[in-house]
């Protein structure tokens, strides 16, 4: 079990770097951005205070925190389905 819960944090850091990186393009439509990441769409919803680095920051923060556990569940579920 914590090998398995391990693994799955590891192999999600990269996809959350990923996908937040496709959420962010301008061309990408907004039900894609809400449906691939939802660290994103939960960044937005901050309230803006300080200065615009700070924000920033935050929004990444936040953003890559909920990819990497959203990921890192559903990682975690297929890697324990295919145990079974």
């Amino acid at each position: 079990m914590r090998l398995r819960l391990t693994l799955s944090l590891i192999l999600a850091l990269p996809f959350a770097f990923l996908i937040l990186g496709v959420a962010g393009q301008v061309g990408t439509p907004g039900i894609v951005r809400c449906a691939i990441s939802p660290g994103y769409i939960l960044g937005l919803q901050l309230p803006l205070s300080g200065s615009f680095a700070d924000n920033l920051a935050r929004f990444v923060w936040v953003a890559l925190v909920e990819n990497e556990i959203y990921y890192g569940l559903l990682i975690f579920l297929v890697i324990s389905l295919r145990r079974h």
